[in-house]
């Protein structure tokens, strides 16, 4: 994955906040998407990938795997990351439980 990015110092969209838009709801949308989700967090988990950053990805993929309903092997085998992510199961599962109730109830 390598890509080229270019940054412009340039305005490009001004627009208003809406109080039931795209900001509030996101987090949740994505919850009711895990295995997009899913996929998109499996992109990070490689050494290419800064450790912070990979290990944030890893606590996501717990959470919506959660969602999606798998199980620990299941969750470990998708991932290909497995050792990595048995140390971020137990906080993905407490910040899963924390989403569900404030964001799926």
């Amino acid at each position: 994955m390598n890509y080229k990015t270019v940054y412009r110092n340039k305005t490009i969209y001004i627009c208003e906040y809406l109080e039931d838009g795209l900001t509030k709801s996101g987090r949740a949308l994505r919850m009711k998407c895990p295995l997009g989700m899913m996929d998109d967090c499996r992109m990070y988990l490689n050494n290419r990938v800064c450790i912070r950053r990979r290990v944030k990805e890893m606590l996501l993929y717990w959470v919506y795997a959660k969602c999606a309903g798998y199980s620990f092997e299941k969750t470990l085998s998708a991932s290909g990351q497995p050792v990595g992510m048995v140390m971020a199961m137990i906080p993905g599962v407490l910040v899963y439980k924390i989403w569900k109730y404030k964001y799926l109830d």
